[in-house]
């Protein structure tokens, strides 16, 4: 479990909805960061973790029927099959998918904590927002 206190706020609702369904795919430690002013590269960064592989593997599904389902096209994934480490870059969201041991090792979340940053649980309620609409839908 981190220690790592809420700061500052997230206010796309894009973003919170992603990492919701990440935290209801039974992801542990969402955090998400506002990190628009440290980088120009993207401005949100949710960071996950998953306690095994299979976990993992689940969770980068769980990623991308999200970024499809909130408007994210997925541009780039990095880390599969027996990586400890996935990288899903959404153009202005990066998610990473890390295993426990493998986050607690490399500190990441060291280098982002001076951002805006909420630590997603049960209780934070996410407001809801437009949903993509499959175009495969029977009406």
């Amino acid at each position: 479990m981190l220690d790592i206190k809420n700061k500052g706020k997230i206010e796309s609702k894009r973003i919170l909805n992603i990492a919701k369904v990440l935290l209801n795919s039974k992801a542990e430690d969402v955090v998400i960061y506002n990190v628009k002013n440290k980088t120009p590269l993207y401005n949100y960064m949710i960071i996950v973790s998953a306690n095994n592989e299979r976990k993992l593997n689940g969770l980068l599904n769980s990623t991308r029927d999200a970024l499809f389902t909130y408007y994210k096209d997925v541009k780039n994934v990095e880390g599969r099959n027996d990586s400890k480490w996935i990288v899903v870059d959404a153009y202005d969201v990066v998610v990473h998918l890390i295993e426990e041991n493998e986050r607690q090792r490399l500190t990441i979340d060291d280098l982002y904590t001076s951002c805006p940053h909420l630590v997603l649980t049960d209780e934070v309620v996410v407001p809801e927002t437009r949903q993509r609409k499959n175009k495969h839908a029977q009406y």
